[in-house]
């Protein structure tokens, strides 16, 4: 969360923890299962990046759901 929180993009937390862009996609899955982030988060942290994984993945969002 701080490596977020602190403006890394997904190219460098990816590189940072090794992972891969499906396992990225995880990541911000159980961070917003486990209310962590929310999805308006997800959101503004896409309008600031320039990958596409944030944006891929806030395009699946529809199917995961979301305790209220």
């Amino acid at each position: 969360m701080r490596d977020m929180a602190s403006g890394l993009d997904d190219a460098a937390l990816m590189e940072k923890y090794s992972l891969n862009e499906r396992q990225l996609q995880r990541v911000f899955r159980e961070l917003i299962e486990s209310q962590f982030i929310n999805t308006e988060y997800l959101h503004s942290r896409a309008l600031m990046s320039e990958t596409q994984i944030t944006k891929a993945f806030l395009g699946k969002l529809e199917d995961i759901e979301v305790p209220e």
